[in-house]
């Protein structure tokens, strides 16, 4: 942690239970660092205070540590929707409609026979070369 205080003066920084956690002189510019032990890393809760040479502490400064813990990955695996499990062969989720409405027969036929035809007359071509 860093910061700018008094030149000379100490800085304490506490946790929520009072505890002290860093300690740190703020340097002749101005400037201090603070290696908090342990580190803070998760929304906790902080006191800094500065006190002078002459032993005056100043009003105790509440900051929040930043929140860098990433959370704990998913316990259960997540269900897919209707769409997802039609694709991997399983029926949909009951309630659930899809947003592209089925092919229906009479296309999926015309389509087969398409299919059907352009394979037999590339097998042609291909025995007639």
């Amino acid at each position: 942690m860093t910061g700018t205080g008094e030149p000379g003066a100490q800085i304490v920084v506490r946790d929520l239970a009072g505890t002290t956690i860093g300690i740190a002189q703020v340097g002749v510019d101005g400037q201090y660092g603070v290696l908090l032990d342990p580190a803070q890393a998760n929304g906790e809760r902080l006191a800094v205070i500065q006190t002078d040479a002459a032993g005056n502490a100043a009003s105790p400064l509440s900051l929040i540590a930043p929140d860098v813990t990433a959370p704990a990955a998913p316990a259960r695996r997540a269900r897919c929707d209707g769409d997802d499990r039609e694709r991997h062969g399983q029926s949909p989720a009951p309630g659930y409609r899809s947003a592209t409405p089925p092919m229906p027969r009479s296309a999926r036929r015309s389509s087969m026979r398409a299919a059907i035809t352009m394979s037999r007359s590339s097998r042609r071509r291909s025995t007639a070369s």
